[in-house]
């Protein structure tokens, strides 16, 4: 009893690692717009999303524990075109994502150094940085400096939100909110909120890629059970917060009849304010610099798990399937650092060039991010829920059948909501 501490220490970082990647421009964006735009309105859908991905995010760790393999690999004994349509799926989401979450992040920096507005030079600088930081290895302390800024902003969102407790339009709560009033653009931005709450669903598979890092590098097999207490403190934990960041949005610009501006800087600076304007103006360069942390240590973890991701889809679909020491020396062996280079500088090339197109509107790129997300979650959690049905797990660690009914449903209702959206946007 007395390593049990010890022992979740060891198996705990990959639900950190999600909890990262999800408290970025979904809650920094979308969720404070949601706050801005519909008061609190759509609470509920972002609970609806938490419980609906809840499944397909949870089987990154069960699969990579029980098997020793990723979910990419599990794609792979799917069938090929159950791996083709993942790569197609993650070549046209992972230039979105990463463009979206790098214009979020520059425009952080360029306020907190009261730089000019160069949106596309700024991310090309900020992309570089983290390519080469994660690639020559000073990622790791980076990253936990990070973590501490990660709390600070979030204890400084929940300070801001007790001090406007009051001004919060309580009012504007409900299960579910007036369709009937709905027109299209509302109906395109709830689709955006749900597509990154709390993250786009293909990250579930960085997250068993980075379960089976975490026990690489720190020689320990954990239990089932720790690596799901170690997920649901991340996940549990990035849904909860999306409250107050909404709270935030509501109880200030919601009150005030106030929007947030397209234009990326502009954009940024009325985010800022939400905090300076409670906790006064003294704290704006604290503010800023927790701010720009926040998004990255999510552009950190994008650098390095995109390359580990491709990585994979170069190595894996050419592993014979009945080598299973081969499959997993593939699964595990760290990339080399050319190799990493080469993937990385790639994805940021593609990337860049796209934020070129729209480098000036953050809510434009933002959006199509996570429309794309949205349309392709159903996809993603079939294919999990598959994976978790896999011979490959023993019988003891199976599922137990009232998950893998909630997975089914969670699966249905994912693709009714997806096919709605498209009947709504192009029918």
């Amino acid at each position: 009893m007395k390593n049990l501490p010890s022992q979740f220490l060891k198996a705990s970082g990959p639900g950190l690692m999600l909890a990262a990647v999800c408290i970025g421009a979904s809650h920094v964006v979308q969720s404070t717009r949601a706050g801005a735009d519909y008061g609190l309105a759509l609470i509920m859908i972002i609970v609806l999303a938490g419980l609906l991905k809840y499944p397909a995010f949870r089987a990154g760790p069960h699969y990579a524990i029980a098997t020793g393999e990723s979910l990419l690999t599990a794609y792979r004994r799917q069938g090929p075109w159950v791996l083709g349509l993942f790569i197609f799926i993650v070549l046209s989401c992972i230039i979105t994502l990463q463009a979206a979450v790098t214009i979020t992040a520059a425009s952080l920096l360029e306020n907190l150094l009261h730089l000019p507005a160069r949106p596309l030079l700024t991310s090309t600088v900020l992309t570089a940085a983290c390519i080469l930081l994660v690639g020559i290895g000073r990622f790791h302390w980076l990253d936990a400096i990070n973590k501490i800024l990660l709390m600070a902003l979030s204890l400084a969102t929940l300070f801001v939100s007790a001090l406007i407790w009051s001004d919060i339009p309580w009012n504007t709560f409900t299960l579910l909110p007036d369709f009937s009033t709905f027109t299209l653009t509302d109906y395109l931005f709830m689709a955006a909120l749900v597509g990154w709450m709390p993250t786009a669903v293909d990250i579930a598979v960085l997250n068993s890629m980075w379960t089976l890092a975490r026990e690489r590098d720190t020689h320990y097999h954990p239990t089932l059970k720790q690596a799901f207490l170690d997920f649901d403190i991340g996940y549990i934990g990035t849904i909860v917060l999306a409250f107050f960041f909404v709270f935030l949005g509501a109880g200030v610009m919601y009150q005030a009849g106030e929007g947030f501006s397209n234009n990326s800087s502009e954009f940024v600076s009325q985010f800022v304010s939400l905090y300076t304007a409670h906790l006064g103006a003294w704290t704006k360069p604290f503010v800023d610099f927790c701010a720009f942390a926040v998004m990255f240590s999510t552009l950190l973890m994008i650098a390095d798990g995109f390359p580990r991701l491709l990585r994979g889809l170069l190595v894996i679909p050419f592993v014979p399937l009945h080598n299973d020491k081969l499959l997993k020396l593939s699964e595990t062996s760290p990339i080399g650092r050319t190799q990493y280079f080469v993937i990385a500088f790639s994805i940021a090339g593609l990337a860049l060039a796209f934020l070129a197109w729209l480098s000036q509107s953050l809510i434009v790129m933002v959006d199509l991010a996570t429309s794309l997300s949205f349309i392709t979650a159903p996809f993603l959690a079939w294919f999990n829920f598959k994976a978790l049905q896999s011979s490959r797990i023993p019988h003891h660690l199976k599922p137990g059948r009232g998950f893998m009914v909630y997975s089914g449903v969670c699966v249905v209702l994912l693709a009714v909501l997806a096919l709605y959206y498209v009947w709504v946007r192009w029918g």
